[in-house]
């Protein structure tokens, strides 16, 4: 399985930023700021890791939506969120691997992305999947 990693924000600094850090990391990364597009893209793609902004242009994300994303896409093996506001209720850390606070958060989100992409990797050696890293995706 290619190691690919979709950024879900309407931010476009974000988008870039966060794209531009982590395109080194990842086979595949893609950038997207809206939900059904993302959704669209997961289906197509089989992205392993995505991380999503709590409030879109669309609206909040639910934990109804990333349980079903969850239920759907099995290839999805990190899910996490990144907000500006301050939440960690047991509801939300049951649909998420993790939530990060903005714009504190950016250094551990980084930081535990490479971490996954480099455990991948390895996962990746030992079977012989994947070689050639992909450009970045800014749609």
């Amino acid at each position: 399985m290619k190691n690919s990693l979709l950024i879900i924000d309407d931010n476009p600094d974000t988008l870039y930023i966060l794209a531009d850090i982590l395109k080194s990391k990842y086979d595949f990364v893609e950038c997207l700021s809206d939900i059904r597009q993302a959704e669209k893209a997961i289906a197509k793609r089989n992205h392993t890791h995505v991380i999503l902004d709590y409030c879109l242009r669309d609206g909040p994300v639910t934990p109804t939506l990333l349980r079903q994303w969850r239920d759907r896409y099995p290839s999805i093996v990190y899910l996490a969120l990144f907000t500006g506001e301050c939440f960690q209720c047991k509801m939300w850390l049951k649909e998420c691997d993790d939530i990060f606070e903005k714009p504190g958060g950016f250094y551990r989100l980084l930081h535990t992305l490479s971490v996954l992409s480099a455990e991948s990797a390895l996962s990746e050696e030992s079977t012989g999947e994947g070689d050639s890293p992909s450009p970045c995706a800014l749609e």
